[in-house]
């Protein structure tokens, strides 16, 4: 019988890596050699009149080599030599080595289905208080005798039980270090210098909160540099793999050969490898045991129920969450301790602006008024939002939560959000904005303006009125980077958008930003500041143009407020 690899594209279709011992039975299996088969290895699938298997490294342990050797040589006669390349593929830390016939170590930690799996059965309850927290992450496994518990704990309960002075090996691979070196080219303002060096004093976790524009970017690839791990970047949106991949490889001096990208349709994992929130979540597994550090960019997105899972199935105990404003509306910010580390260094804008690493600024805020017919139909659609609202206990967050909820199945709670919707666009829309925003183009005639409003269809008929490039969702990738370059050069000085340029776009600089409508979260109120605060000569300028006597004037205050961490 022959035993072979699939090749490595293969074998990344199947979710294994290229180092997966995988091997082919070219004849008909009967039920019972298939079903002993399944007891150390993993079924593949059916390929060329071949059935592919690939040997599972936790069930080989847990049944010990003589027993695999002989299950094996019954079902598919001599064992070829190749299969003492599997003791190799352990990577066993301790000094011991597994060996066929030799009592093994007495903890080995193994990664099977997304879980740590500590095998064999080993009674925690020995040498564990009954009130101690790691108790509470273990989950037996009665059916296969093991203990179970999540990947991000694997740090922990290593160094525990070294501490006891228990044997321990793993059946994955934990050093991390690149295979090559890293040679520096870049300089560090103090305060990034400062918020590495706090991350590498707490243990190398944690979150570094700047406004945007500080050069949260350049803290990441110096942790990089600090750690030389391989390491996983996250990052919400396809523009930023590109963006983190250029600076790396200049900053670092990487071969774009170590580089991988994972999303937009590229799936590289490299020594360095960057990823979207998006595709990570979805092979964790795949991810586990390949890095010793973790980037996540935006990190407030990462709380989120799916996303987290990223932080809780990989190994790796290096993590740096990177972030302007961390703080969520639902609160779950409160998990990136546990998830990433805590907040090791935080700047604030002003703070920055007065040491001269940001641009000096102000905020201007332009009251406007509805017309008298769009004023009375603001307040009919506000009354009929009100009518259903009031019956629910309360300020207006909660209120508007209880009509949120109920929505989707009942029709008066649908009505009424609706309603509320068509506020919004009346008062966000205003007719004298667009007034006042000619005014405002004409006073900054000659410098570089950026636009925001919350909604696209706002972004089309400013763009029509005025004749200015516009970006969107729905703008192609190769006109949106014309448009970014045309800026940059100066060739165009102003743009006008919704939210795509809030946060993962590397907007160039900018002196204005004019915003015409948005959201009252705080986070988006700081991304589009730190659109124009880039260290210049001239004062930069943020104009809110704000609708008074309606929620906008609420809005407006709702997203400055409690702006720290």
């Amino acid at each position: 019988m022959e035993w072979e690899r699939l090749d490595e594209e293969e074998a990344k279709e199947k979710g294994f890596n290229e180092e997966a011992l995988v091997f082919a039975v070219d004849r008909w299996l009967r039920k019972r050699d298939f079903r002993k088969l399944l007891t150390f290895c993993d079924y593949l699938g059916y390929k060329d009149g071949k059935s592919f298997f690939k040997l599972n490294l936790d069930f080989v342990t847990r049944l010990g080599w003589e027993e695999v050797e002989k299950r094996l040589k019954k079902i598919i006669g001599e064992i070829p030599e190749k299969i003492s390349s599997l003791k190799t593929n352990l990577h066993l830390e301790s000094t011991e080595t597994i060996k066929p016939g030799l009592e093994s170590p007495k903890v080995i930690f193994s990664l099977s289905g997304g879980d740590l799996v500590i095998n064999p059965n080993f009674k925690f309850n020995t040498i564990l208080p009954s009130k101690n927290k790691l108790l509470d992450i273990l989950f037996y496994d009665g059916k296969n005798k093991v203990f179970r518990t999540k990947p991000i704990y694997f740090k922990d309960l290593y160094n525990f039980l070294l501490e006891q002075g228990i044997k321990v090996s793993t059946t994955f691979n934990t050093d991390f270090s690149l295979p090559f070196k890293l040679k520096k080219s870049y300089k560090l303002r103090t305060f990034q210098s400062d918020a590495v060096s706090e991350w590498l004093l707490k243990g190398e976790k944690g979150v570094i909160v700047l406004p945007t524009g500080a050069g949260k970017t350049l803290c990441g690839i110096h942790a990089i540099y600090e750690t030389s791990q391989r390491t996983l970047i996250v990052v919400p949106t396809i523009d930023l793999l590109f963006q983190w991949s250029e600076k790396i490889s200049i900053r670092l001096k990487v071969d774009p050969e170590n580089i991988g990208i994972f999303g937009g349709g590229e799936k590289e994992i490299k020594p360095i490898t960057m990823i979207t929130y998006d595709s990570a979540h979805m092979i964790t597994d795949v991810l586990a045991d390949k890095f010793g550090l973790i980037i996540f960019d935006e990190v407030h997105h990462l709380p989120s129920p799916s996303y987290r899972r990223i932080a809780e199935f990989l190994i790796a105990s290096k993590r740096l969450g990177l972030s302007a404003t961390p703080t969520r509306v639902d609160e779950k910010h409160k998990d990136l301790p546990f998830l990433v580390g805590p907040i090791v260094h935080y700047e604030k804008v002003e703070d920055l602006s007065e040491r001269g690493f940001l641009a000096d600024y102000k905020v201007e805020r332009i009251e406007v008024k509805l017309s008298p017919e769009d004023q009375e139909r603001y307040e009919a659609v506000r009354a009929r939002y009100a009518r259903y609202s009031y019956r629910f206990k309360g300020g207006g967050k909660a209120k508007f939560l209880a009509v949120l909820s109920r929505a989707g199945r009942v029709k008066e709670a649908k009505e009424a959000l609706l309603a509320l919707n068509e506020a919004r666009r009346i008062a966000f829309g205003a007719e004298e904005k667009l007034q006042k925003l000619d005014e405002l183009l004409e006073k900054f005639r000659d410098q570089k303006v950026l636009i925001f409003t919350r909604f696209n269809e706002i972004v089309d008929r400013i763009a029509k009125e005025f004749l200015l490039p516009k970006i969107t969702h729905k703008t192609k990738k190769a006109e949106r980077r014309k448009i970014l370059e045309g800026f940059k050069k100066g060739t165009l000085t102003k743009i006008v958008t919704g939210e795509v340029l809030d946060e993962g776009v590397d907007v160039p600089e900018a002196s204005v930003a004019i915003v015409i409508s948005g959201t009252g979260s705080p986070r988006q109120y700081i991304q589009r500041l730190g659109r124009i605060l880039r260290p210049k000569k001239e004062e930069a300028v943020l104009v809110e143009i704000v609708t008074a006597k309606s929620l906008e004037e609420n809005v407006s205050k709702r997203r400055k407020k409690n702006l720290t961490t």
